[in-house]
């Protein structure tokens, strides 16, 4: 279950976080109750697919994104090699 991870990922913050959209955006934000996305970011490598992602990450104060152009998981995966 999602619900039984949260804890962990809370404890053991990921170093790279990949958003295909604001709303898996917004759902991170409110699953794991962060109060300040800025804070909670900073020191990690954030991806957004596609501009709209990368607008909104910007519009809630996370300005350290990393996109692609190729707008695919696969693109991604070439960015971070």
């Amino acid at each position: 279950k999602v619900a039984d991870e949260i804890p962990k990922v809370r404890e053991s913050k990921p170093e790279i976080f990949i958003f295909t959209s604001p709303s898996s955006v917004k759902w991170f934000v409110e699953l794991l109750t962060i109060d300040d996305e800025k804070s909670y970011f900073t020191n990690t490598i954030v991806v957004a697919i596609g501009n709209v992602t990368e607008e909104y990450l910007h519009s809630v104060g996370v300005h350290d994104v990393v996109i692609q152009d190729e707008f695919t998981i696969a693109g991604v995966i070439n960015l971070l090699k």
